[in-house]
């Protein structure tokens, strides 16, 4: 059986049990952190699938994190039932599938604007008022800087970037000379 159809039924059942509980924002929360904590310490994937570290072990370290000093009741259950099925190899793309449901179902977009420099913050609210109205939803701008895109920004929204950097403007002004 394919890992993503695994990871986003264990998703859906984990959205399911915690809208169940009311509790499914706080495993948002906690869900957040753990995609950032899989991103940040490879090391992570690699202890859960240690076959000489304990299930409980597993359990602990997946609660440990959500950078939370006490883990909701919901998201400790579902932890327990994911070591207790072996399954805990699949956990970062169940985290990422859960995070993607979670968006999906309450109109959530997921945007980065990465800047030159830092961004004014008057300019980067109309930007998210803006892709609010075109998408028709709540926005989560992330914002980076990138001083190797010269001047300009990069906007990623969903699916779709808007490159208006100096970066982005030499290399298509290169790959028309070369082209030509």
């Amino acid at each position: 059986m394919d890992t993503g159809t695994i990871a986003v039924r264990y998703a859906k059942a984990l959205l399911s049990f915690a809208e169940d509980n009311g509790e499914e924002l706080a495993v948002y929360a906690e869900m957040e952190n753990l995609k950032k904590n899989f991103a940040t310490t490879p090391e992570l994937k690699q202890v859960l699938i240690n076959p000489v570290v304990t299930g409980e072990e597993k359990t602990q370290l997946l609660l440990a994190a959500t950078d939370k000093k006490k883990a909701s009741k919901t998201l400790e259950a579902f932890c327990r039932f994911v070591v207790q099925q072996n399954r805990q190899s699949a956990m970062q793309q169940i985290c990422l599938s859960f995070l993607s449901l979670y968006r999906k179902q309450r109109n959530i977009v997921s945007a980065t604007l990465t800047g030159a420099v830092r961004i004014e913050p008057s300019a980067v609210k109309q930007m998210q008022a803006a892709i609010e109205k075109e998408y028709q939803g709540t926005v989560l701008l992330h914002e980076t800087v990138n001083p190797k895109l010269i001047g300009g920004f990069v906007l990623d929204v969903e699916n779709n970037r808007l490159d208006a950097s100096i970066a982005g403007e030499l290399n298509e002004i290169k790959k028309k000379l070369v082209n030509n």
